[in-house]
């Protein structure tokens, strides 16, 4: 198992002996977290090209996640980024809990009951007891990951110029933001907590399952949140196109993408990101 003094230097985190695990150690490791590992999905991508037999699962072990992201520096999709935080939350003493969370998408108004019974479990948050209160952590939704812990409370709630808040029923928290048309649904989080083991299992659905995950079967995507930007790099299987998004502040920058060529140059200009030939020959 990696050392969590190797995680803090792959991020940049100086810590001293007196360090305690407080709301605003938690924030800093989530922005530099969110800095130094960018979102992808091309395994996961690349996975749902092949035959569900010929499908590999990749590890979620703290040595697996520690050699992808820091050593060999290729980014993750969500369980991969997701669960290498969850090992150094828990290695710096805060109270973590892993949650399963089904990706919604939608304007508020169209969440209906009933629609949860259509979706499959296909992304993880974490949730941390801290101060009395409850904070989603989620670094590893892509463009739409948060910028620091969010207060599981129902009341609205503002992170620069970004407003969220918390809708709940019986069995799930449904995070909600708010966009110029109104308030949008992101995904609901099963409040119950997982095991490693439920999380493992949910992890290999989404990559062997034959049911149609879009985030595993329709397009490529790479995605980062810094304190200024939110940049996203879309493309899609079905017709190869695609775009470059970036918003900062209420200012917004985007840019089509017309090939693959085009969208591996953007990759490794935005994001730092290598496209490799394998990659490159699914669009040929």
């Amino acid at each position: 198992m990696p050392e969590l003094t190797q995680y803090l230097g792959a991020i940049g985190v100086e810590l001293t002996q007196d360090a305690v695990p407080d709301l605003t150690l938690l924030n800093r490791i989530i922005a530099a977290h969110l800095k130094n590992f960018p979102y992808q999905n091309t395994d996961l991508y690349i996975a749902g090209t092949k035959e569900v037999g010929q499908r590999t699962v990749n590890s979620l072990t703290a040595d697996a996640l520690y050699t992808q992201l820091i050593i060999n520096k290729q980014p993750g999709y969500c369980f991969q980024n997701i669960e290498l935080l969850a090992w150094a939350l828990t290695s710096l003493g805060f109270e973590v809990n892993r949650h399963l969370v089904k990706i919604l998408n939608k304007s508020s108004d169209q969440v209906e009951p009933g629609l949860l019974d259509e979706e499959e479990f296909s992304h993880e948050c974490l949730i941390v007891a801290l101060e009395d209160h409850q904070w989603l952590i989620d670094t590893a939704f892509a463009n739409n990951s948060l910028r620091t812990a969010l207060k599981v409370i129902p009341e609205r709630q503002v992170i620069g110029q970004e407003h969220y808040r918390f809708i709940s029923d019986e069995n799930n928290f449904y995070l909600e933001t708010r966009t110029k048309e109104g308030w949008f649904c992101l995904y609901a989080i099963d409040k119950h907590p997982k095991t490693k083991e439920e999380i493992q299992a949910a992890h290999q659905n989404l990559v062997i399952s034959p049911q149609e995950f879009p985030i595993r079967d329709k397009f490529l995507k790479m995605g980062k949140v810094t304190d200024e930007k939110r940049k996203t790099l879309v493309f899609f299987k079905e017709n190869k196109q695609g775009f470059f998004k970036s918003i900062n502040n209420s200012y917004y920058k985007n840019r089509v993408i017309s090939s693959i060529e085009e969208f591996a140059i953007v990759a490794k200009e935005k994001f730092d990101i290598t496209v490799d030939d394998e990659v490159r020959g699914l669009f040929a």
